[in-house]
């Protein structure tokens, strides 16, 4: 967690994470962040990308933007990584944005 952001959390206070979708990545050679299963693909041909939106349980549900040539289906499992650089932080209860 930045600096700029535990200087400014209290005791107790909820902590909102956020992450762009495109900023979220399947971790290759990284350590994960965590593992969660595939439970839906939307595809945009256009774009010639793809939305994973995989369940991370316990942690909070996290969706995934991956170029379209890469072969994922719906119920595996994938190992998932958040770059710390591109997480963003919200007090929990104004939802502002911290830091």
């Amino acid at each position: 967690m930045p600096e700029i952001v535990s200087g400014r959390l209290q005791a107790g206070q909820d902590l909102i994470l956020g992450i762009r979708p495109e900023h979220a990545r399947l971790a290759g050679d990284e350590l994960p962040t965590f593992d969660g299963r595939v439970v839906h693909i939307e595809r945009d041909p256009p774009r010639r990308v793809q939305t994973l939106y995989v369940e991370c349980y316990p942690w909070p549900d996290v969706a995934i933007t991956l170029p379209a040539s890469e072969r994922i289906l719906p119920g595996e499992r994938v190992p998932v990584a958040l770059p710390l650089d591109r997480l963003v932080f919200f007090e929990g209860k104004s939802e502002l944005r911290m830091g």
